[in-house]
Order: structure tokens, then C-alpha cells, then sequence
């Protein structure tokens, strides 16, 4: 929500999950379908919509029950399977469920090279041509002015987000930075959807999303 506010706009969240990762014994607790459901219904007409953690399918099916009613709504959808700590934080099934059926009304996804080979049940790419070759496969399930970015994998001179768009495919390229920092992809997905409710250009949304998480990262 700091995002939000950062670029003049009001966020509002619906609740998944509580999670504890820090303690002797990690662990995550998600929300009841129907209070997830209860929560969605009560927020007022939104044309922004960010999507992170969703641990159980149930859930899922929910969000997509909800989106199918509103065609309008322009969705980031950041794919989280796992924590920076390895704890889960979606279940296989709840992937599964987000490849059928959430994949098709997003207008952006923002997975990270191990959350895109599972969305698309290949193997983790490991360098920008097999990005590609992934990315190509989960924008076959996508709408057709959909964007695909995979973001953070290796490339020559660091490492590089893959974006891919009805016109092609590009590599934005920045330097790796080793850090033990959490919340890299919620950071990114929600400074690129403040971006583009902003108006700016998809090349420029992107260029900012990449440099705010570096920043943060040498922060």
C-alpha cells in the first residue's frame, strides 16, 4: 500500500492469509473462502486490482469467479509459490487452479523464473532464450493483449526481467545485486501496476518496477 500512496493513488487489501515466517516453526494460515468471498464483494468498484499470495485453490476460484463479472478490471497478477524463507505459500493445487483460470483474465503476470516453469510445467529456465520459450507458453493461455513478465532470470552481464506482448519479446537487462531482502515481487508488480494506472508507457512501467526493486535491494 506504501506503493500506492507513493504514486498518489488509494489501495485498499482483501486478506489471504496470515503467515508467520520468521518463528521456530514457520508456518501460514489462509482465509476462509466465504470471508475472502464476503471481503471481495464489499470493495467498491475498483479499475486497478494487484494479485499476490494465494495459498489454496478455493481461493482462486474465487478471485476468478469475482473477475469474470468485472471484464474491466485491469489485473498484475504476481504468481507467489514460495517465501524468501522456502516456506510455501501456495499450495500445487492452488497453481494449478491460477494456470486455468486466472492466467486467462490477467492482463500482466510478474512470475519469477521458478513460479513461471511451474505455471507453465516445465523446467526453471536458466537463461533468456529458454525465459522466452516459457513465457511464450504461459501467453498461449493468456488473453491476446496480455503482457508476460518473467522476472530476475540469468543473463550475460546480470540478470534480466523477459517481457513478452502480442509484439514480441524483450530482455530488460540491470546488474545483480545480492541481497537478503523480502518482498521483491510485491514490490515489483506493485509499482508496474501503479505505472500503468499512471499512464506511462509499457517500457517505462517496467523500466521503473525493475529500478525501484534494485534500489530497494542496495538499500
Amino acid at each position: 500500500l506504501r506503493v500506492f500512496e507513493s504514486y498518489g493513488f488509494s489501495g485498499l487489501g482483501v486478506r489471504t492469509a496470515t503467515t508467520e515466517q520468521f518463528g521456530s516453526v514457520p508456518s501460514l494460515l489462509a482465509a476462509s473462502p466465504c470471508a475472502f468471498s464476503k471481503e471481495l464483494c464489499e470493495l467498491p468498484v475498483i479499475e486497478y486490482l494487484k494479485v499476490g499470495m494465494l495459498p489454496t485453490a478455493p481461493l482462486v476460484n474465487e478471485l476468478a469467479n469475482w473477475l469474470e463479472q468485472r471484464p474491466g478490471v485491469c489485473v498484475v497478477h504476481d504468481p507467489v509459490r514460495y517465501s524468501s524463507t522456502g516456506l510455501a505459500l501456495a499450495s500445487p493445487e492452488s497453481f494449478l487452479e491460477q494456470r486455468k483460470r486466472l492466467l486467462p483474465l490477467a492482463s500482466v503476470i510478474t512470475p519469477n523464473a521458478r513460479e513461471a516453469a511451474e505455471l507453465a510445467d516445465v523446467p526453471v529456465p536458466t537463461n533468456k532464450a529458454e525465459a522466452a520459450e516459457v513465457a511464450a507458453r504461459l501467453f498461449e493461455r493468456m488473453r491476446g493483449d496480455a503482457i508476460v513478465v518473467i522476472t530476475g532470470v540469468n543473463s550475460e552481464n546480470g540478470v534480466a526481467d523477459t517481457v513478452l506482448t502480442k509484439d514480441g519479446v524483450t530482455f530488460l537487462g540491470c546488474p545483480l545485486v545480492r541481497a537478503e531482502k523480502r518482498g521483491t515481487g510485491c514490490r515489483y508488480s506493485s509499482t508496474l501496476l501503479c505505472a500503468l494506472a499512471a499512464e506511462l508507457p509499457l517500457m517505462e512501467a517496467l523500466s521503473r518496477a525493475q529500478a525501484m526493486v534494485v534500489a530497494y535491494l542496495r538499500a
